[in-house]
């Protein structure tokens, strides 16, 4: 796990103004990659308020640092059986430190739903590949959206 990172844990409506403050730290370029459209503050926002908690699911890595939340993961289940979308973001401060990665391990690890099989992600990210593969994941790309199917390892009771 990643040094900073103080717990792992799901986070819940009680979170969403850390969830608000996290958001609000990405640029513009991170906002179109996590929301298919830049997004501005006050978009970023409302988006959080107005968020469905019962439907997603949320992972956040916290830093004891002033940071605060260093990461967050969301799940979406899609209409495919065992199949989520993944939507994942890191504070720029904590990049290319193993947040993201420390993140989808523990969701993966840690998953109490057996059918959790295959994560897909809308644009394929470089780095969602990298993680995939640094964990020993298959991967699989396609040329229409979602581009990156992530085959998770076996359930492990």
């Amino acid at each position: 796990m990643y040094p900073l990172i103080t717990e792992i844990g799901t986070l819940d409506v009680g979170h969403r103004h850390a969830l608000q403050l996290h958001l609000m730290t990405l640029e513009k370029d991170d906002r179109y990659a996590r929301f298919g459209r830049t997004l501005c503050d006050d978009a970023v926002l409302a988006w959080v308020q107005g968020m469905d908690w019962k439907q997603s699911r949320w992972w956040g890595a916290w830093s004891a640092a002033d940071i605060g939340l260093l990461g967050a993961l969301q799940l979406t289940p899609t209409s495919y059986p065992g199949v989520n979308e993944l939507a994942l973001t890191v504070h720029p401060k904590a990049r290319r430190l193993g947040v993201a990665t420390s993140l989808l391990k523990y969701v993966v690890e840690t998953r109490t739903d057996a059918n959790l099989a295959t994560l897909v992600c809308e644009n394929g990210h470089p780095a969602i590949l990298r993680m995939a593969k640094a964990l020993g994941w298959n991967v699989r790309l396609q040329e229409e959206a979602p581009r990156v199917w992530l085959e998770l390892p076996a359930h492990i009771n």
